[in-house]
């Protein structure tokens, strides 16, 4: 499984609503890596919502030692 899978995965794992789904995950292929997390839902996401995510996210990051150098991690939505 690559990274990008694995940190898809990981993000669909924080999801508490069941409408609520990410639309992309891509990493950036300069340093310091960007990790942009794009999420969307049928009544949409508000930023309560991806400071949530962010913050689960960049901790399971950290634990899990995926991305070796520093990164910066990006959760918004598509508009």
């Amino acid at each position: 499984m690559d990274i990008v899978q694995k940190i898809r995965e990981m993000a669909e794992t924080h999801l508490k609503d069941p409408a609520h789904f990410v639309v992309e995950v891509t990493i950036s292929k300069h340093k310091p890596y960007k990790v942009s997390v794009i999420l969307d839902g049928d009544q949409g996401i508000n930023i309560d919502q991806c400071s949530e995510l962010s913050r689960a996210l960049s901790a399971d990051l950290d634990q899990g030692d995926l991305i070796q150098e520093n990164y910066l991690l990006e959760v918004g939505t598509p508009g």
